[in-house]
């Protein structure tokens, strides 16, 4: 039986077509693949900490001048009627002062990177510069009432019994050093030194008792840097993008000596600047915050649009400052009061100091019960992060956070004292993102994401588009060939 022409055009029609189908299944398997591949080398290229790359100069240096700036708000709290607390007649009564502001200059030297290129060891001068135009009063003049942070430290160490009450009630009497101090902003900021402490110190003179009492270190110079800081370590990206800027060692420390756990107490994390590329809303990352020497969590809360980019705000999770009862891996960071603070007791040498958000933000009502004068308010007291989802790099940060001294037992001299959680001051570290990174990431993520774009039209393309074809390229053979087969035996009855 001779097979007609137009069967024969069917037949290889439909084997054109099969050929092309599996060819573009083909395309949509291997070239998304290739776009993927390309678009990983140019974030490793780019986000990777090596010398000469743009990531390594924004890192070690941001006091360049294309550098965003970052700047520190002190709002410190004045106690209006000590008198009245120390004999039990009132509630502290707290005066929000302030802002004073400086701008916060970092730079990374003794640079060194290992033998792989994985990690990268250095130290980091820390120096802050005055904002008069931004700050509200004046730091040398402004007197502040506060707890004094020195007095309850040995008081706290010393213990709770009236005799070793008595015993730094007599210390802080000989030195005239109150439970609550007055010093201007200037001098609880940046340091002043403690009479009691003077006093213990020459008492003990091969002590490590360090007088010298302050909020916030300020390096006045690289050589005063270098003799006070030591060592950090951090992970450059080198062979994964989700681990460059983790810490390997703080102040030459894998784990610290503070915590209940050996995970609580393992150094790990960012410093906040850099995150894993690709987040989401709902993702967490757990970033290092130094004063705490622990990571604290942060969630994806949501997306946001800032300078026409595309981000998502991570906020500290509400598990954070939980006790231990709500949820128990709190323990290891002897969170065992009502929930709202973290304890940061041997932090401090025993000093009896916790961290909160300022104004008790989302803390137990507990806390706010035992003072006047604060206004907890979710839009100026609340930490977040501004992340890139695309390249995990953080373009906007507030990170607010507020310091808590617990005053304890009461006093042999004033037996009516009320224990309390008194705040002394917060701090706000602000970098908000410019016009000019937000169009140098804008034009980068373009770039990003028209690659995904044709990665997305090759695979949804060639994968459904080749399937339709091998589909009808099946369907049209398999009809001519039934057709061929069907005439076939028709033929052979016939001549039977």
């Amino acid at each position: 039986m001779v097979m007609s022409k137009g069967r024969k055009i069917g037949l290889g029609s439909g084997g054109i077509m099969g050929l092309i189908g599996i060819g573009l299944i083909i395309i949509g398997i291997i070239i998304p693949q290739v776009i993927d591949g390309k678009v990983k080398e140019g974030l490793q290229e780019n986000l990777e900490l090596k010398s000469g790359t743009t990531s390594f100069n924004v890192w070690i240096n941001n006091t360049q001048k294309d550098s965003q700036p970052q700047f520190q708000k002190f709002y410190l709290f004045n106690v209006t009627n000590p008198l009245q607390v120390i004999s039990g007649q009132q509630k502290p009564f707290l005066q929000q002062v302030g802002p004073y502001v400086y701008r916060k200059w970092m730079v990374r030297y003794n640079v060194t990177f290992s033998p792989d290129q994985n990690q990268v060891q250095f130290k980091t001068y820390t120096y802050f510069t005055f904002e008069p135009n931004q700050t509200v009063g004046n730091p040398h003049q402004d007197l502040i009432t506060t707890v004094n942070l020195p007095f309850q430290g040995v008081k706290s160490k010393l213990g709770s019994e009236w005799w070793e009450t008595l015993i730094a009630e007599a210390a802080a009497g000989i030195t005239n050093s109150p439970p609550f101090t007055q010093k201007t902003a200037h001098q609880l900021i940046w340091g002043y030194n403690d009479t009691l402490l003077e006093f213990l110190a020459n008492l003990q003179p091969n002590s490590s008792i360090d007088p010298l009492t302050l909020l916030q270190q300020n390096q006045t110079s690289l050589d005063d840097s270098n003799r006070k800081v030591k060592y950090d370590t951090i992970k450059t990206g080198k062979t994964d993008l989700n681990n460059v800027l983790q810490y390997v060692k703080f102040q030459d420390l894998e784990t610290v000596p503070f915590w209940g756990s050996e995970a609580a107490n393992k150094v790990e994390g960012s410093d906040g600047s850099m995150s894993p590329p690709g987040l989401k809303v709902g993702d967490k990352i757990s970033p290092w915050i130094d004063v705490a020497w622990r990571t604290l969590l942060l969630k994806g809360s949501e997306n946001i649009n800032v300078q026409g980019l595309d981000l998502i705000r991570f906020k500290i999770d509400p598990t954070v400052f939980d006790n231990s009862t709500t949820f128990p891996s709190n323990g290891a960071y002897w969170q065992f009061g009502p929930s709202g603070v973290g304890n940061l007791t041997n932090v401090f040498q025993g000093t009896p100091i916790f961290l909160s958000s300022p104004h008790f933000l989302d803390a137990d009502p507990f806390y706010l019960s035992q003072v006047d004068g604060l206004q907890p308010n979710r839009s100026l007291h609340e930490t977040s992060l501004d992340i890139d989802p695309i390249t995990g790099i953080t373009l906007s940060v507030r990170k607010r956070l507020q310091i808590v001294c617990q005053m304890g037992s009461s006093f042999v001299s004033n037996p009516d004292f009320k224990p309390a959680y008194i705040p002394v001051m917060w701090a706000d570290l602000s970098s908000e993102l410019t016009k000019d990174v937000a169009d140098q990431i804008s034009e980068s993520n373009s770039q990003i994401r028209s690659a995904q774009t044709a990665k997305n039209a090759a695979k949804f393309g060639g994968l459904i588009t080749g399937s339709i074809l091998v589909v009808v390229s099946l369907a049209v053979l398999a009809i001519i060939g039934r057709k061929i087969i069907q005439e076939k035996n028709a033929g052979y009855s016939t001549i039977q």
